[in-house]
C-alpha cells in the first residue's frame, strides 16, 4: 500500500491532495499545523523518513531524475535526512533545519507549495530550492492573476533547471576470441 506525507491537510490543497489519495487507499500521514508567516525562522519539526522512502528518492536522484516535494516540511525532512553527499537515509526525529543561502537544498529539485506572505521565513527555503530570481518572478505573477494565499488553495511548483542524465558506461567490445 502506497504511503504519503501531507503537510497542511487542514486546509485547502493539503486537504484535496490528502482526501483524494485516501479515496484511492493510500495510507497517509499527515501534518495540519500551520506555518508561521512571521521573519522568523521555522519552528523545529517532528519527521520520518522511512527505509521505502529514502530508496525511491535515492534511487530517483541517481536515475538522473526530479525528486519533488509537497511542501516544506517534506522538504526539511529529506534533507534532514540526507547525509554530507546528498544520500537520503531512513531517519526520525525533529529538524530545526533552515535552507537558505548558507544551507542549499542537496536533495530535491523541485517543490509544491502554497503562496506565504512575502515576509514569510518560507521563502529563504523556497529561493535555498528554486533561487531568488524565480521565486520572485513566480510572485510577481501570482500577485498579477489574484492567486491566493497558501491557507486558502492556490499553490505553485517551483523546479530548478533539469539536470543532465548520467552518462550510461559504455558497453564492453565483444570478445574476439
Amino acid at each position: 500500500m502506497p504511503t504519503a506525507l501531507i503537510t497542511g491537510a487542514s486546509e485547502g490543497f493539503g486537504r484535496a491532495i490528502a482526501s483524494a489519495l485516501a479515496e484511492r487507499g493510500w495510507s497517509l500521514i499527515v501534518d495540519a499545523r500551520r506555518s508561521l508567516e512571521a521573519a522568523e525562522p521555522p519552528l523545529p519539526e517532528r519527521f520520518t523518513v522511512p527505509e521505502p522512502t529514502a530508496q525511491l528518492v535515492n534511487l530517483t536522484r541517481s536515475a538522473g531524475r526530479r525528486v519533488i516535494a509537497v511542501g516544506t516540511t517534506v522538504t526539511r525532512a529529506l534533507e534532514s535526512a540526507a547525509d554530507s553527499a546528498g544520500a537520503v537515509r531512513p531517519s526520525q526525529g525533529w529538524t530545526d533545519l533552515v535552507l537558505g543561502p548558507d544551507q542549499p537544498a542537496r536533495v530535491i529539485s523541485g517543490l509544491i507549495t502554497g503562496w506565504h506572505d512575502p515576509e514569510a521565513s518560507h521563502l529563504a527555503l523556497l529561493e535555498a530550492v528554486a533561487g531568488p530570481r524565480l521565486v520572485r518572478s513566480a510572485y510577481i505573477e501570482a500577485d498579477k492573476s489574484d492567486y491566493l494565499g497558501h491557507e486558502f488553495g492556490d499553490s505553485r511548483r517551483l523546479l530548478l533547471p533539469p539536470t543532465p542524465r548520467p552518462a550510461r558506461p559504455a558497453r564492453p567490445a565483444p570478445c574476439s576470441w
